[in-house]
């Protein structure tokens, strides 16, 4: 099990110990990926943004592969698409984009970097995804986040991506920042 990034402090051996088995098994009302943390991804430069769609309409993203793995073959969710990639640990220049799952019946997940939506009792903060950059760089482009109705995706910023979401009864909530493609 790879190592767990908390959102303050860090976990010593015997926590991540807990927090691995308590994310190695699902439990009985809904699946479960993370307690409270994202599994990191791997360390350093630039990793993989997955998103897979979950069985219950939502969609879900981790830059880490056994998770990724874990979703599919445990929890039925279904591979979207590799939107991009963010950076594994904080770079200068960087943003924390946090993963928040919906306090919901059914699995839903958001992407923020707002400190009221990460911590609204509406959602528990599973902890830091990844670090996008703050500013532009060449080839670059806005990862922006689009809601409808307890939903909540993020995809590059293209005029075709933005004018289907919008078709599709989804608004843009913003950008969470820039990705490489």
């Amino acid at each position: 099990m790879s190592s767990r990034r908390l959102l303050i402090g860090t976990a010593t051996a015997a926590a991540a110990a807990a927090l691995a088995a308590v994310f190695s098994v699902a439990g009985p009302a809904q699946p479960a990926l993370a307690v409270e943390t994202a599994p990191a991804a791997p360390a350093g430069g630039l990793s993989t943004l997955q998103e897979f769609k979950t069985p219950g309409g939502g969609w879900f993203y981790t830059l880490n592969g056994t998770e990724a793995t874990n979703a599919t073959a445990k929890f039925k969710f279904t591979k979207s698409a590799d939107l991009g990639k963010l950076y594994a640990s904080q770079q200068p220049g960087t943003v924390a984009i946090h993963r928040l799952k919906a306090k919901s019946p059914q699995p839903s997940y958001m992407l923020s970097i707002s400190p009221s939506e990460i911590s609204s009792p509406n959602f528990t903060d599973e902890g830091v995804l990844g670090y996008a950059d703050s500013a532009q760089k060449p080839g670059a482009v806005h990862l922006t986040r689009f809601s409808n109705h307890g939903k909540w995706r993020a995809l590059p910023e293209r005029p075709t991506e933005v004018n289907n979401m919008k078709a599709a009864g989804y608004t843009v909530d913003g950008q969470l920042g820039w990705i490489q493609p």
